[in-house]
């Protein structure tokens, strides 16, 4: 019996040392395959450049990585605070360009602005430029105002007194004319 129960504890023990070596080998197998920090940058840009910032979560694009990657599921929770800090990196940046973007489209928008304005005053020919009128809703209303042009169509003094009839109006006793 003493004879088994030291034949067992070898057994154990040689099966510890197989599950520690085995273990030991998978680990090094992992932390051989995992990504440098360079390489992690690089695919963090590209997982979050195609993706929708607003609804993607940090666990999400740390899947990502890891399917792009190879690595099982959690393989890469031992650099979860690296991650985290390369995504807030990079919508930083991906936010900036974006920022500089909508500036240069207003700036450019603006010079389109001028450039039509200078252009609306030298064909108009001696038109009032528009002017800008405030409306109960907020709202800026722009409104041509050409006197002149206005003018030459209507009726005139002359032209109504000529067509003009006269007509009464009774108001209690009294008749107007």
């Amino acid at each position: 019996i003493l004879a088994q129960a030291s034949s067992l504890d070898q057994q154990r023990a040689l099966y510890a040392q197989c599950c520690c070596s085995h273990w030991l080998v998978s680990a090094m197998a992992t932390a051989a395959r995992l990504p440098s920090n360079e390489d992690l940058t690089a695919e963090v840009s590209k997982v979050l450049r195609g993706s929708d910032l607003e609804k993607t979560s940090l666990k999400e694009v740390r899947a990502e990585l890891e399917r792009r990657f190879g690595l099982k599921p959690g393989g890469l929770d031992a650099r979860k605070d690296l991650c985290k800090q390369l995504v807030a990196a990079e919508i930083a940046k991906i936010q900036e360009e974006q920022a500089a973007q909508e500036e240069e489209g207003a700036g450019q928008a603006a010079k389109e602005s001028e450039a039509n304005k200078k252009n609306s005053r030298v064909s108009t020919g001696g038109q009032k430029r528009a002017r800008e009128s405030e409306e109960g809703d907020g709202k800026k209303e722009k409104k041509v105002s050409n006197r002149a042009a206005e003018q030459a169509v209507c009726m005139t003094k002359a032209d109504f007194m000529r067509s003009a009839k006269s007509f009464k109006i009774e108001i209690g006793d009294r008749q107007l004319t």
